[in-house]
């Protein structure tokens, strides 16, 4: 019965659950750590459900401003957790099950229904304690959740409120202007490790890490955690090509330097050591 099946997946694999769901009748997709960058024709007749961490470096290809789409039930539906590129924790996954499954017949609309009233008292807990990028998710999603036309009209005068609130008008400014940043910062850290200078990565890496753990704001912080992740991701990818290319230049050991300090933990900064020293001693 496709009416009781959606695809489900993280990263890569949540690429791979869109493009099949797509392809298939299903009832819906869910996408852990990834998005559809943009929202395709078709999401109308099945449910899209894509969550990532603010810190998350695919976290840019998933958002878009709240409220975007209060016109009825959209397609598509984002979420947000504070974390990295991982998997969200589980409450995040229950209620992307139980939105996709909120039409068919059965616990779901009752599941629904509870998990509304928990986003309308988180959204206001939230607000109180300043979290507002938190607080306006909620509310957005208390309004998707619920098929209640009467309490929908009272979010709607909520979420119109909310959308006057200074504070969240700066906050989106902010949001969007550092994912604008992120772009251009993201083509030119790839240009400066074309022939790494280790001084300036050295003095870069100082204000990552200094950023990510004394900024104040928890948006300046997703920020910086943003760019740390690509510069992670894209050094393991350079690295993994240039060793397994058999090359064991200056380069390859510069760019293995500063992953060393991006990712000080990772089991493939050891496994790249290994086939670093290996390669070099067979030269």
């Amino acid at each position: 019965d496709p009416g009781r099946v959606i695809v489900v997946g993280f990263s890569g694999g949540a690429r791979m659950a869109l493009d099949y769901g797509m392809k298939n009748p299903v009832q819906g997709m869910i996408m852990f750590g990834a998005g559809p960058v943009q929202v395709r024709g078709g999401f109308q007749e099945k449910q899209v459900y894509a969550v990532s961490g603010t810190r998350d470096f695919n976290f840019s290809e998933q958002y878009r401003p709240l409220f975007s789409d209060l016109g009825g039930s959209p397609g598509y539906v984002n979420d947000y957790f504070r974390g990295i590129h991982e998997w969200p924790p589980e409450r995040y996954i229950r209620e992307a099950v139980v939105y996709c499954f909120r039409n068919v017949e059965g616990p779901f609309r009752s599941l629904s229904g509870s998990l509304t009233s928990v986003f309308i008292k988180e959204a206001d807990s939230m607000q109180t304690a300043g979290d507002i990028l938190f607080a306006g998710k909620a509310l957005e999603k208390a309004y998707y959740f619920t098929d209640n036309k009467k309490l929908r009209n009272r979010l709607l005068q909520q979420i119109g409120a909310f959308r006057k609130n200074q504070d969240w008008i700066t906050a989106q400014r902010e949001i969007e202007i550092f994912l604008r940043q992120e772009a251009e910062r993201k083509v030119f850290y790839a240009e400066k490790l074309q022939d790494p200078d280790m001084a300036w990565w050295s003095g870069e890496l100082d204000t990552l890490f200094f950023q990510i753990g004394n900024a104040e704001d928890p948006l300046v912080r997703d920020h910086y955690a943003r760019l740390k992740g690509f510069l992670g991701i894209y050094l393991y990818t350079r690295i993994n090509t240039l060793l397994r290319s058999g090359n064991t230049s200056d380069l390859t050991a510069r760019m293995m330097e500063i992953y060393e300090r991006v990712e000080p933990a990772s089991e493939d900064l050891k496994n790249f050591k290994g086939m670093f020293s290996r390669l070099k001693g067979s030269a």
